[in-house]
């Protein structure tokens, strides 16, 4: 097997494992058997076992983050008549990103509540302040890249990045975890639009 098909099968395995078994009962060797390699290829590519893999799995979940936009309906390459059209669509991919990605975070959330001492064990391995940074950077992106399709609106991202990752972050993950917390799909989208076109003003503070 490819080093390259190696890593992603042993992701795939232990997002499955992970979900099916909880965090702290899957042990790398059996991930690394399920995946179809040694367990020294499993430690090459993750030298931390475990604590690597959840980090290259949350890095994962963004990186790709165009390519997963596209597929729930939104690129910055569609033609949009206005900005606020633009941001519904964009919203909505997100929203429906998260609820893809619900059932395995739940699965994590749920463990880690009821095991504080393996959540207080690797938070700090999986979650640094790079990784974090890389995170919002490109969670913010195509708010970026909206406001320079749409330069006219005057609209002002600079400043307030942290306030918008937050905040759209934040109410999603509230929306899509505790449902319809803000009613229906298509009233969570307008509301967030609003909102987000609110903070953007560049007399907003």
């Amino acid at each position: 097997m490819k080093k390259g098909a190696a890593k992603k099968k042993i992701i795939e395995v232990a997002i499955a494992m992970f979900k099916d078994k909880g965090f702290g009962n899957t042990y790398v060797n059996e991930i690394a058997s399920k995946a179809g390699v040694s367990i020294g290829t499993l430690y090459y590519h993750f030298p931390q076992g475990k604590f690597s893999i959840l980090k290259e799995m949350s890095l994962a979940s963004i990186s790709d983050y165009s390519a997963k936009l596209r597929k729930f309906g939104y690129s910055i390459d569609y033609n949009y008549d206005t900005i606020t059209d633009a941001l519904k669509n964009l919203i909505l991919a997100l929203v429906r990103m998260h609820r893809e990605e619900r059932d395995f975070i739940l699965a994590l959330q749920v463990e880690f509540l009821s095991k504080l001492a393996v959540y207080l064990k690797i938070k700090d391995q999986i979650a640094t302040k790079e990784q974090l940074k890389t995170q919002s950077g490109l969670f913010l992106k195509p708010f970026w890249e909206l406001l320079n399709r749409f330069p006219e609106e005057g609209l002002v991202l600079d400043g307030k990045e942290i306030q918008v990752f937050k905040l759209v972050d934040i109410l999603i993950h509230r929306h899509t975890f505790v449902d319809d917390t803000f009613g229906t799909e298509e009233e969570f989208v307008k509301m967030m639009t609003q909102i987000v076109l609110a903070v953007l003003k560049s007399d907003y503070h």
